[in-house]
């Protein structure tokens, strides 16, 4: 994040085409997103924005890629 003390994980939400749409991020003070648990939630965002993109037609892609 911009601002000092903040933390956050974002994914790419895609179309039909493959084309990034928009994206799904959570955000918060790094306090309550601790680097420890980053890789954890950066999975779950993943997901979510893989899930969101499916649902809108797009085609799989790996979750490697953001």
């Amino acid at each position: 994040e911009k601002n000092l003390g903040m933390r956050c994980i974002a994914a790419p939400v895609r179309d039909i085409h493959g084309e990034t749409v928009a994206g799904l991020s959570i955000s918060g003070p790094s306090a309550r997103i601790p680097q420890d648990q980053t890789e954890t939630l950066s999975l779950a965002v993943r997901v979510a924005a893989a899930d969101l993109s499916r649902s809108l037609g797009a085609p799989d892609v790996t979750s490697g890629q953001t």
